[in-house]
């Protein structure tokens, strides 16, 4: 009983954890030792800060804390130096020990010497240098352990509950500090911490051990353990990302100090008693802590996720701002007590987390290695460059505490620049994350680089026959003399492709001749070389052009010929010179007449030359012979008919063009003919759309061929279409919609027409993710039953299979329709992301996401990715996104009302051999609506009955 009441309690108290928190099976036990790990931290620095601040305040007084904050800068360089040393030669862990046991050793040291009174005064300069790096040290050190303890996907979900622990330790050190100074002196205190610090070296061992050794995979332990490949501030210039980050740490640091300044003058200025002012340091900074603690818990999660995480990071500048302006009004202990508030308790709340989720996108071996170099030393650079701006205005020029507030004022504005940037920079490094499997040989060159020419060289001597060919299709139009040797060596290579496109780069070097080892080119014996050829030939030796054609119009090789006769066609419109002397129509006329009277022995090449010649050079006066290659006995020759009607674009031809779809031989160049006769081919292609009678082959190839058409009737079309046509057809009418978006982007899409097939999709997709859920249930329940149909059996996971392709189609539909708001490719890398089996790369794909949507779309298609990538689907994450689990008959009215015969046909054969005979009018209701399914689901039943 007693075991039953503490398994009860324990699954309520993580009903609580999971329902308040969203923390997850498998999680508690990380997310416990992490908090109380950064607990104990933060309760140590905030016992060890209001300590050493009113120890060297009473010792010193105010104006040497500008002093103060220079040396801790010149210090933190050093312990850099030293710290990014050890990270080349031990692990985080090893790192994270020797911090703690040597901080505690020189903590005790430091309370002895207090104590016993030995060089007070360098002794509380170099303490207080110490409590400041190490606070700052601690931290980072803290953040880069949790960013191996959790990927990015639960950081986003737990950070914030762990975040609450960093401010109770600060609640807890702060008021400790206040109730036990006065009472066992401020220099006893020391102690204190010194205990908190010890407890965290078995945390961290034990965290270590249970999920960085046994459990995380070897890819989490190297990232560990990684060295040092490049130093850290190399990495941070490479990269916009890391600069704009380290500038907001930075500025934020100089106005941390000046606020810091103005709070400890006007408090040391009217409370003169040491232990009073170690109290009053300790109560306020707990008053600070319980308000950033509130803020943690109720706001900070809706805010960062209503907002997302570049804006979120306007609130901690924004609250420093009103603070300001109040100390400039009235700088007295109230409004001293507002600035630092407003610092610090947004600053470990909202900013906080803002912060740490702004690092997500930078991969975590680069985080290593830059994170604790931007907390530790920017941090203290730019606590040394806020002294030197105190002493230059509260020395150098006198200016009092209220005056200051214009210097705050201006690092403010920088602040918001800053962050304006960044929250470009944040989207753009996850597109670059999401693009990391992208093939580096799309890439353009850039042509002014020097070693970018030797490699492009290098490639065209010595690269593969594809590398080959990609390279010179990019340096088509771009003329560099450099490349001109290798060029002239390709021109007889033995590809045909990489001859043809060696052509049209040398086509655009004028200065350059190599008319006579082109002309060999003629004797090619590809089609489209030879043509290129006399391309090339007609535009480098224009004077040649007449004794040229007479060399070879009248070829005894009767190709040579038929190429010399096409580029006749194409030269003859614009040279004066060759229409004199050559009659093409007479050409062409005695070539059909031999055609006709079959007089060659290969009519099929004569017969694909008169289409081009008359389709290029229109003309018009053939146009019958023209209409009978369209329908020629041979293939080759109608494609090369259909593929020419480019060149006359006549309106007449466009009924024939579209019969030609629906034969698979033809329907590829009949496709690319269509969508260039584009808006003018709209009203045949979208009556034959409609038509019913039409096959899904030819809807198909309309389907694209509307999505190269880059008009709005075009669209309409489309939207129309995807109204109307059935589940299948729907994902590539969304395709070609993509399409039309991302190489059109002048034309408009009505976003409430997309909206509302949105939430459709949503609906759908919420109502597969539950059926999933409830069949796999059910199969296992069945399975486990040794009385169970084998047949019910198969034909439930069947169902369950088709359930769970139809989710992944769903969720690319999903996609697919935001493609119509936000960038298409981006989307489109997104769902890749999420379906990679990678988890990296399905976290970055949530995260892009997250910032990328507006509020309404976020709230709705962030469940169902979450959903999508859980590992295991349960009835407490269904319970978390409020999802209610139907009944089996609930279930499979669903699935029947849905639009895909596959999935309805699985269902329906599910529901016979589970004989629920209560649905069996909703089937005889698909078979009379849909004659084609009734036929299907009349063969399923007699198989069953079978």
């Amino acid at each position: 009983m007693i075991n039953l009441d503490k398994s009860v309690l324990e699954k309520s108290f993580k009903n609580v954890l999971s329902t308040s928190f969203d923390i997850r099976e498998g999680e508690y036990t990380r997310t416990f030792f992490m908090t109380f790990y950064i607990f104990l931290i933060i309760s140590a620095n905030l016992i060890l800060k209001p300590t050493v601040i009113s120890l060297f305040l009473s010792e010193f007084g105010i104006e040497q804390l500008p002093i103060a904050f220079i040396f801790v800068a010149v210090f933190a360089a050093g312990v850099i130096t030293f710290y990014s040393y050890s990270l080349t030669v031990a692990s985080i862990k090893v790192i994270i020990k020797r911090t703690l046991f040597y901080s505690n050793i020189s903590f005790l040291l430091f309370w002895i010497l207090l104590e016993i009174n030995f060089l007070s005064g360098w002794v509380l300069y170099l303490f207080y240098i110490w409590v400041a790096v190490f606070s700052v040290l601690s931290a980072s050190q803290f953040w880069i352990f949790a960013n191996l303890i959790f990927n990015s996907r639960e950081a986003k979900r737990l950070f914030g509950i762990i975040g609450a622990g960093a401010i109770g330790g600060g609640i807890f050190g702060g008021y400790l500090t206040s109730i036990l100074a006065e009472l066992i002196g401020s220099e006893n205190l020391i102690l204190i911490s010194v205990f908190l610090l010890s407890l965290c070296i078995p945390i961290v061992n034990f965290l270590w051990k249970e999920n960085l050794v046994h459990f995380q995979s070897n890819i989490k332990q190297k990232k560990a353990t990684r060295l040092f490949e490049s130093h850290p501030i190399k990495l941070i210039q490479s990269s916009k990302h890391l600069t704009y980050l380290a500038l907001i740490v930075g500025v934020s640091v100089i106005v941390a100090r000046l606020v810091e300044f103005q709070f400890s003058a006007v408090a040391s200025r009217e409370i003169l008693n040491e232990d009073e002012l170690t109290s009053f340091f300790g109560f306020w900074f707990s008053n600070m802590n319980i308000i950033s603690l509130l803020i943690q818990l109720f706001l900070t999660r809706r805010i960062v996720g209503m907002f997302g995480v570049g804006t979120s990071l306007f609130f901690l500048p924004a609250g420093i701002f009103i603070g300001t302006f109040a100390i400039f009004i009235s700088p007295h202990l109230w409004a001293a007590i507002l600035i630092r508030l407003s610092d610090g308790s947004l600053k470990q709340s909202i900013n906080k987390s803002g912060m740490e989720l702004l690092a997500l996108p930078v991969p975590a071996e680069i985080k290593n290695q830059t994170k604790s170099y931007i907390d530790i030393f920017v941090d203290s650079i730019a606590t040394g460059i806020g002294g030197f701006i105190l002493i230059i205005l509260s020395s150098g020029f006198d200016i009092s505490i209220r005056y200051i507030s214009f210097g705050t004022l201006i690092l403010l504005l920088i602040w918001f620049y800053i962050i304006i940037q960044v929250k470009k920079e944040y989207l753009n490094s996850f597109k670059i994350k999401l693009e990391q499997n992208k093939n580096h040989s799309q890439k353009s060159f850039d042509i002014s680089n020097e070693s970018v020419i030797g490699g492009i060289i290098k490639i065209l001597q010595n690269g593969s026959d594809k590398q080959i060919l990609h390279t010179l299709k990019t340096i088509r139009e771009i003329q560099n003399d450099a490349f001109l040797p290798a060029l002239e060596k390709l021109i007889n290579h033995p590809i045909s492709e990489i001859q043809l496109e060696t052509l049209r780069n040398l086509y655009f070097y004028k200065s350059h001749s190599y008319n006579s080892e082109i002309e060999n080119l003629i004797n090619d014996p590809n089609e489209e070389v030879r043509e290129e050829a006399f391309h090339y030939l007609f535009e480098h030796a224009p004077q040649d052009s007449i004794e040229l054609m007479e060399k070879y119009i009248f070829h005894e090789d009767k190709k040579i010929a038929n190429s010399a006769l096409v580029s006749l066609a194409i030269e003859i419109k614009d040279n004066i010179y060759l229409k004199e002397k050559f009659n093409l129509d007479q050409l062409v006329h005695e070539k059909l007449e031999n055609i006709k009277q079959k007089k060659y022995a290969d009519s099929e090449d004569e017969k694909i030359t008169i289409a081009k010649v008359i389709a290029i050079a229109n003309l018009h006066s053939y146009l019958n012979d023209f209409k009978d290659l369209l329908n020629d006995e041979f293939t080759t020759v109608v494609n090369t008919s259909i593929s020419s009607l480019s060149y006359l674009l006549l309106p007449e031809f466009i009924p024939l063009l579209i019969n030609k779809l629906e034969n698979s031989e033809t329907s590829k160049c009949a496709i690319n003919s269509l969508k260039i006769y584009g808006e003018s081919a709209l009203v045949e292609l979208e009556n034959k759309l409609l038509r019913a009678a039409t096959n899904k082959q030819t809807k198909l190839n309309i389907i694209e061929i509307l999505g190269g058409i880059g008009s709005r009737n075009s669209v309409n079309i489309l939207f129309d279409a995807l109204e109307r046509e059935d589940y299948n057809l729907q994902k590539e009418i969304l395709k070609s919609l993509n399409s039309l978006k991302q190489n059109y982007p002048q034309l408009k899409f009505d976003w409430d027409r997309v909206l509302n097939k949105l939430y459709n999709e949503i609906k759908l997709e919420l109502e597969i993710i539950t059926s999933i859920y409830l069949q796999t249930q059910i199969e296992i329940e069945e399975s486990n039953d040794n009385k169970t149909d084998k047949a019910l059996l198969l034909a439930r996971k069947s169902l369950i299979t088709i359930l769970e392709s139809r989710l992944d189609v769903g969720l690319e539909r999903i996609f697919r329709l935001l493609g119509l708001k936000y960038p298409p490719q981006d989307m489109i890398k997104i769902y890749n992301s999420i379906q990679s089996s990678k988890e990296e790369m399905r976290a970055n794909a949530v995260d892009f996401l997250d910032n990328l949507l507006e509020m309404n779309l976020k709230k709705m298609i962030l469940p169902i990715v979450e959903l999508k990538i859980s590992e295991k689907l349960s009835a407490e994450i269904l319970k978390q996104y409020k999802l209610k689990i139907p009944d089996e008959t609930e279930c499979f009215e669903d699935l029947l009302n849905s639009n895909d015969n596959k999935l309805i046909l699985a269902a329906i054969k599910v529901i016979v051999l589970s004989k629920m005979y209560q649905l069996l009018p909703k089937i005889k209701m698909l078979k009379e609506n849909d004659s084609d399914l009734g036929s299907a689901i009349d063969k399923i039943i007699l198989e069953l009955k079978d």
